[in-house]
């Protein structure tokens, strides 16, 4: 997306309308860290003053955001300068600059399917803007991002953009890691280690941060990982037989056994993602 025009766009606003922030989830309650504040309260909202679209949210006792998208679509163009992000779900947490976070969340839709920005960094005074598009459908997914370094300045809070689709999708929000922070593992080492899958397929770490998988038919599937506590976040990117490939798993990690916990992305070259397929470390 083509966040420039969020830019503009909100400078323009500003200007014109004193510009309030009062809707962005609570941004500016800097005495409470969001992170010991309840759920339900963690949970906001903005709509741009120039939207079609409309968003209404509600927080269920079990941590589930239902999003509601109405109004008018939001055109999703360059001429309307991507304006899926006229319209979102804001979930705060403390954005650290400099450092790097893993987001965790299960995420689907009431029916059909449709395409969320996660905005994870927003620093509109240097038109920095960290996110991934997500595809969602009705089947209840969990959703690993593994995050680039956060910008100075930059707010706090994640954003779910869906100005451009009418509907409803929800969220229920898992874990926002810190790399590295967990005292059980967080920001350590396979290297060196290989696993063996349960059908013959490999992983090798082969270094602090990067791993190679293979198994029959794809040879060298290259990737990079981190760990905290118990969960190896693994993000396989590259090409291979000319087709890019991006995909995020999650293991569980326990002793000398790799549990398979989630697997997004797409193209999905590696084997269909098996819950609670296992890998056992070869000794």
């Amino acid at each position: 997306m083509k966040n420039v025009f969020k830019l503009f766009g909100v400078i323009a606003l500003a200007a014109i309308t004193g510009f309030s922030m009062a809707a962005c989830g609570g941004d500016d309650d800097g005495d409470v860290p969001p992170e010991n504040k309840p759920v339900a309260e963690r949970w906001g909202k903005w709509i741009a003053p120039t939207a079609t679209a409309t968003l209404d949210y509600s927080v269920a006792d079990d941590g589930v955001c239902t999003i509601i998208i109405g109004g008018t679509a939001q055109p999703n163009n360059e001429s309307d300068g991507w304006g899926r992000w006229k319209a979102n779900a804001q979930y705060e947490y403390t954005a650290k600059a400099g450092k790097s976070f893993i987001y965790t969340f299960e995420a689907w839709t009431q029916s059909g399917a449709r395409v969320v920005n996660f905005q994870y960094c927003n620093v509109e005074a240097n038109n920095i803007y960290l996110e991934e598009e997500i595809s969602l459908t009705t089947t209840r997914r969990t959703y690993t991002i593994n995050g680039k370094p956060i910008a100075e300045g930059s707010l706090n809070h994640v954003e779910f953009q869906g100005a451009d689709r009418l509907g409803t999708f929800y969220v229920k929000i898992l874990e926002i890691k810190e790399v590295g922070s967990s005292s059980g593992g967080g920001g350590g080492s396979l290297a060196g280690t290989t696993w063996i899958g349960e059908k013959g397929d490999k992983i090798t770490f082969t270094s602090g941060k990067d791993v190679v998988y293979d198994e029959t038919f794809l040879k060298g599937i290259t990737g990079t990982y981190t760990i905290s506590g118990d969960r190896v976040n693994v993000n396989y990117k590259g090409t291979t037989f000319g087709i890019n490939y991006n995909e995020n798993w999650v293991y569980s990690l326990s002793g000398n056994t790799l549990t398979i916990v989630s697997a997004t992305g797409n193209p999905n070259l590696l084997q269909e993602p098996r819950v609670g397929y296992k890998y056992t470390k070869q000794q």
